[in-house]
């Protein structure tokens, strides 16, 4: 089984390479940017992190804004009620970490740790869809749907989504992405916790919500309902969620975010609540963002546990000549409240171009329990996505 997967996914990537040398230029860029012959900076401040054209693109169910107003350029008539994007919607990301090395452990080399492959487009007049299929040597190379969303956006002010994955996943902002969507190796501390009733903010779930775009594009909302993280078929429907991020001025946003609901555990039903404020600033090369959130959990024994926490991460591009940049990154996770540690993390990226980086990333305890000794660790990272 396990080879069987290891073939399938190394024939997956075989056939995206096939495509896309004969689809696009020698310096082949994602799907989106080989549509529309934009360069990846178009969309991204500093891939994966999405500038504000990049944040109406995915708003707008990954249309440029004169698609939304009727333009047709970029879409073929299948039939008189099916218009379907022009070319195959696919996009691949390989991540390769050639040396990893924690504290008290020996170094690993993970030459080949990831690959995934995505779907993404339209597949109705204002019906988009996004399809995820991974595999990592985690899971020794099993092959897995890491998120499958579908969305409805006749209005910029009114769009309808359906799917499984974190119930964030339509936030176009920079402070509640995880997953592939996160600059570094390590995950944001607030949004990796699991706390009594084991729900976590990047955990994918199975969602039905709502978003969009109000007061001339100055405030992004959005709500629905979730049956909790990690339930894959959906039987625990008792969550609810909400976001909205307003433009205080130009390049800072300010919002704040809530989910609540219930996690059976041994039969018993856990309430929960993650609430919380976040920030993003954008100014020229600089990009800072962060969030102060506030829990509050069921214990199965009776009464309660709460906790507040949050992180700040930051980065600024140096643009060296060419298509390369230099981009150091810093984050900081005050996780105290929770386990009694401060977490800090550097990395340091290198745009060979701007769909291929490499970086080194060191992560580690600058505070930690009391007669615990504090962690580190070493990694350096390929990531590419074509």
């Amino acid at each position: 089984m396990q080879q069987r997967a290891v073939r399938f996914a190394i024939s997956v990537l075989l056939a995206v390479v096939a495509f896309v040398s004969h689809a696009a230029p020698a310096q082949a860029l994602p799907t989106w940017a080989r549509k529309y012959d934009l360069a990846c900076s178009e969309c991204h401040s500093a891939w994966p992190t999405l500038n504000s054209f990049g944040r109406d693109f995915k708003a707008n169910g990954y249309r440029l804004r004169e698609e939304v107003e009727g333009d047709e350029e970029f879409v073929q008539a299948v039939v008189d009620f099916l218009k379907l994007d022009r070319g195959f919607p696919i996009a691949a990301r390989g991540v390769m970490r050639p040396y990893d090395k924690r504290k008290d452990r020996a170094a690993s080399i993970r030459s080949f740790h990831e690959v995934e492959v995505y779907f993404a487009g339209r597949v109705f007049d204002n019906v988009s869809a996004f399809f995820e299929i991974e595999a990592e040597d985690e899971v020794e190379f099993n092959v897995f749907v890491e998120s499958g969303t579908m969305t409805w956006s006749p209005l910029p002010e009114a769009n309808l989504s359906l799917g499984w994955a974190p119930v964030f996943w339509n936030d176009p902002f920079a402070t509640l992405a995880d997953g592939g969507h996160r600059m570094t190796r390590s995950h944001k501390g607030p949004l990796d916790q699991r706390f009594a009733a084991r729900e976590r903010l990047r955990s994918s779930s199975q969602w039905l919500g709502f978003f969009g775009r109000a007061a001339d594009n100055r405030v992004f909302y959005m709500g629905g309902v979730s049956a909790g993280g990690d339930d894959p078929e959906g039987n625990d429907a008792k969550d609810g969620y909400g976001r909205a991020m307003v433009t205080a001025v130009s390049g800072v946003y300010v919002g704040g975010y809530v989910l609540a609901g219930t996690n059976q555990t041994q039969g018993v039903d856990q309430s929960f609540h993650r609430a919380g404020f976040d920030f993003q600033i954008e100014k020229r090369g600089l990009t800072v963002y962060g969030t102060l959130m506030h829990t509050k959990d069921d214990l199965v024994a009776g009464g309660d546990e709460t906790h507040t926490l949050g992180y700040v991460e930051g980065f600024y591009i140096f643009p060296m000549r060419a298509i390369h940049s230099i981009v150091p990154l810093l984050r900081i996770d005050l996780l105290s409240d929770v386990n009694d540690r401060t977490d800090l993390t550097f990395n340091l990226n290198f745009y060979v171009v701007e769909n291929i980086k490499t970086y080194f990333e060191w992560w580690q305890n600058i505070e930690s329990p009391s007669g615990t000794d504090n962690d580190w660790r070493a990694t350096w990272q390929i990531d590419f996505s074509f």
